[in-house]
C-alpha cells in the first residue's frame, strides 16, 4: 500500500474509532453526571438517607411489604420495592440501599430523557446530553427525585416507552414498547395514567403503526385494571384526594403561583423554545399537565393529587429549555470568534443555575438561600434542601438519639409514644413495635391550607393517658420545631435533651 492508501487506512481508523468513543461517552455521561450530582447530598448526609418518603418506604419493607401477600406483587405498582429489596440485599443495609437506589433511579429517569432526544427527536449527542444534565442538576426534578422514587422509576420508564415507539423493526419496537409499558404500569400509577393519555394521542395521530400500540397497551391496560379492580367492593377502587382551599380565589392564586416560582430560573431559555420543539408527546404532556395542575380550580373535591403533575411538568420544560439555549447561544453580535452576545447571556443563565443547584444539594435547610427557603411557599414538596428526610440531616443523629433513649429507657407496657408523622417515621425504624406509637399526620400537603396539629397531638395523648399509659413525644427544643410547629403545648414536659431534639413527657394541667 502506498503512503497515500496509509494515510487514508489510518484516517478511517480515527474516524471510526472517534465515532464509537462519542457513542459510548456521551450517553455514558448522560447518566453519570446526574448520578453524581445526586450523590452529593447523599454522601453529605451519610449514614442517613435523604427524602421524606425515603423513610415510609424503609418502615413498609421491614414491615414485609410487599412479600406479604403474593397478590400484592401484581396488584400494586410495587416494581419499585422489589429493587429495593435487592439493593438491600446486595449492601446489607435498607437505609445504605435507599440512599444508592434514589440516585440510581434518579440517573435512569435523566438518561431516559437523553435516549428519548435521540431516538424521538433525532437531536444530535451533545443537545441531547444537555437536556440530561439541566435534568440532572435543576431543583424541581431533583426535588422529584428527593422523595418520589417511584414516580421517578415509573417516568423513566415511560419516556424509554416514548423513546421505544421509534424503533423501526415492528416485532423489536412491539416487545420493548411491551415490556416498557409494564414496567411503567407496575412502578408508579400516575406513570399509567400519563401512559395511557399519551398512547391515545399517538394512536389518535397516526404517527406510530397502531398495531405495535394495541398489542403493547393491551397487557398494561389489563395490568392496570385488575390493580383497580376491589373484588370486596364489585367494581373499581380509584382513589380520591380533595384539595383543602379557604376560597377559589386562594386555590387560584396557590396553583398559578407554583409556575413561575418552578421555573423562574430557566424561564427565558423556556420562553425562546417555546414551539420549537418537534414532538407530539412533549406538547400533549405539557397540556396533560396544566389539565391537572389546574383542577384544583375547577375540580377541588378531586384535585388532591395536583402537585404531582407540577412535578411532572418539568419534563416538556426541560426539552424547550434546551431548544432555547440553543437559540439564544447563536444570537446577537459576535463578541469574538467562539462566542456571541447571546451566548454569554446563556452562559449567565447556566451559571446561576448550577449555582443554585449547588446550594439545594449542599447547603442545610437552617443556612438554605432565601429562594429555596423564605420564598418558597411550596416547602410540602419542593423541599428547603435536599440535606434533610423528615428531619434535617443536622438532626437525624439526635433524633436516632432520642428514640433510642426511649427505647431504652422507657417500659414498654405502660409507655405510649404520640408523634407527628416526621418523627413516627423514625420511630417505626428504630422502635419497631417494642413500644406503642400512635401516629399523628400531617394535613394533605397538596393544600395551602394547614390544620392545628399541634392540637391533634394533644387530642391522641389524651385518649393514651385516658388508657393508663405514660405517655411521651419527641420533639425539637428551644422553639426550633419544623411543621409550623416551632414549640409544643404547654402540657409537654421536657425531660431529656439530644443536641436540638428533646423527648416530652405528657403531663395533663388541671
Amino acid at each position: 500500500m502506498g503512503e497515500d492508501g496509509e494515510n487514508r487506512g489510518c484516517c478511517c481508523s480515527c474516524m471510526c474509532a472517534q465515532i464509537i468513543l462519542e457513542d459510548l461517552v456521551f450517553p455514558i455521561l448522560a447518566f453519570a453526571i446526574p448520578l453524581a450530582v445526586r450523590l452529593i447530598p447523599e454522601a453529605i448526609a451519610w449514614p442517613y438517607p435523604t427524602g421524606f418518603d425515603s423513610l415510609m418506604y424503609v418502615n413498609a419493607m421491614l414491615g414485609g411489604y410487599p412479600f406479604k401477600s403474593p397478590l400484592t406483587l401484581a396488584k400494586s405498582a410495587c416494581f419499585f420495592y422489589l429493587l429495593a429489596w435487592a439493593a438491600s440485599f446486595l449492601a446489607g443495609d435498607m437505609l445504605v440501599a435507599m440512599k444508592v437506589l434514589g440516585a440510581a433511579i434518579f440517573s435512569a429517569f435523566c438518561g431516559s430523557l437523553y435516549v428519548y432526544a435521540r431516538a424521538a427527536l433525532n437531536w444530535s449527542r451533545l443537545k441531547s446530553l444537555v437536556v440530561s444534565v439541566l435534568a440532572g442538576s435543576y431543583f424541581v426534578s431533583l426535588a422529584m427525585s428527593w422523595q418520589m422514587y417511584r414516580m421517578t422509576l415509573g417516568f423513566a420508564f415511560l419516556t424509554a416507552s416514548l423513546a421505544a415507539t421509534r424503533i423501526k423493526r415492528f416485532k423489536v419496537r412491539a416487545a420493548a414498547l411491551t415490556v416498557l409499558s409494564l414496567l411503567t404500569v407496575w412502578s408508579h400509577e400516575i406513570a399509567a395514567v400519563t401512559l395511557f393519555l399519551l398512547m391515545a394521542v399517538l394512536f389518535a395521530s397516526g404517527r406510530v403503526e397502531r398495531k405495535s400500540l394495541v398489542l403493547a397497551a393491551a397487557p398494561s391496560i389489563l395490568l392496570f385494571t385488575y390493580q383497580l379492580y376491589n373484588p370486596a367492593a364489585g367494581g373499581f377502587s380509584i382513589p380520591v384526594y380533595g384539595f383543602q382551599s379557604n376560597s377559589p380565589l386562594q386555590s387560584a392564586l396557590y396553583v398559578s403561583g407554583y409556575l413561575p416560582y418552578a421555573f423562574l430560573p430557566i424561564a427565558p431559555l423556556i420562553l425562546l423554545g417555546l414551539g420549537r420543539v418537534k414532538s407530539l408527546e412533549m406538547l400533549s404532556l405539557a397540556i396533560i399537565c396544566l389539565a391537572f395542575i389546574f383542577m384544583p380550580v375547577y375540580i377541588p373535591q378531586y384535585s388532591g393529587l395536583w402537585y404531582r403533575w407540577a412535578l411532572i411538568i418539568a419534563i416538556p420544560a426541560f426539552f424547550h429549555a434546551v431548544e432555547g439555549l440553543e437559540r439564544l447561544w447563536n444570537s446577537g453580535k459576535s463578541l469574538n470568534r467562539r462566542l456571541r452576545v447571546g451566548g454569554a447571556f446563556a452562559i449567565a443563565v447556566l451559571a446561576v443555575n448550577f449555582a443554585m443547584t449547588a446550594c439545594y444539594v449542599a447547603k442545610p435547610p437552617e443556612s438554605q438561600i432565601k429562594y429555596f427557603g423564605e420564598w418558597n411557599s411550596y416547602k410540602q414538596f419542593i423541599p428547603t434542601s435536599m440535606l434533610q428526610n423528615s428531619v434535617s440531616v443536622r438532626d437525624t443523629g439526635y433524633m436516632v438519639e432520642a428514640l433510642k433513649w426511649v427505647k431504652s429507657n422507657l417500659n414498654n407496657n405502660e409507655t405510649a409514644l404520640v408523634l407527628h408523622e416526621a418523627v413516627d417515621n423514625w420511630a417505626g425504624i428504630v422502635l419497631g413495635e417494642s413500644i406503642k406509637h400512635v401516629r399523628v399526620n400531617e394535613a394533605d400537603i397538596s393544600s395551602p391550607v394547614r390544620q392545628n396539629t399541634s392540637k391533634r397531638l394533644v387530642e391522641a395523648a389524651e385518649i393514651e393517658h385516658a388508657m393508663g399509659k405514660n405517655v411521651y413525644t419527641v420533639w425539637w427544643a428551644d422553639g426550633k420545631g419544623w411543621y409550623n410547629m416551632p414549640t409544643l403545648p404547654g402540657c409537654f414536659v421536657e425531660i431529656i435533651r439530644f443536641g436540638d431534639i428533646a423527648v416530652y413527657r405528657y403531663a395533663p394541667q388541671t
